[in-house]
């Protein structure tokens, strides 16, 4: 699908298969603002992986540098939108490391042999800035730097440190306090 909210197979998976899905934001906003948050951006950014060249590898770096561990995989052939994850299913059936346990037109699912781990298994799960960036996003020389410094935290040192350097967003209330304060007292 195209976003998230229109996500109607991530939506229901859990209860169908009696299993947690991951990276579905449906059912997080419970869990508090920030997880809910960190499972949109990751949602919405693991489409970009779907292209990668090096298929089923690219998927699993860009999960366990993101703290995002699994043991399958379940790919809709029906989504619509823009994303063919064919090459991606093709490389993880060659790879060794899954099995594939159902495969036909609607949909695609492989079990891994063993889970996949975190690489910065300290920092915790879902480790992306407010700003849905990551320190994978920094590039090798980032990640060497916080890993030698930080060792397993990596993730969520450089999450903090990055975090603390956004600006800061105003909010609703002190928005509203510049609007109608001139007008009460002026």
């Amino acid at each position: 699908t195209a976003s998230w909210e229109q996500d109607m197979a991530g939506e229901w998976f859990p209860v169908l298969a009696n299993r947690p899905s991951v990276l579905t934001p449906q059912g997080s906003e419970w869990l508090g603002a920030r997880l809910y948050a960190r499972k949109i951006c990751l949602f919405q950014n693991i489409r970009d992986v779907a292209g990668w060249q090096n298929g089923i590898a690219d998927l699993e770096a860009w999960a366990s540098e993101r703290g995002v561990t699994y043991t399958d995989l379940y790919v809709s052939r029906a989504a619509r939108g823009p994303v063919n994850w064919s090459a991606m299913l093709s490389s993880a059936e060659r790879s060794g490391n899954y099995s594939v346990l159902v495969d036909n037109s609607d949909v695609a699912v492989l079990h891994r042999t063993s889970a996949l781990a975190a690489r910065w298994p300290e920092s915790g799960e879902f480790v992306v800035a407010d700003d849905c960036r990551s320190l994978a996003d920094e590039g090798p020389q980032a990640m060497t730097a916080f890993e030698g410094s930080f060792g397993g935290q990596a993730a969520a040192a450089w999450v903090g440190e990055h975090n603390a350097a956004l600006p800061t967003r105003p909010s609703v209330t002190s928005l509203l306090g510049r609007v109608v304060a001139p007008v009460l007292h002026g």
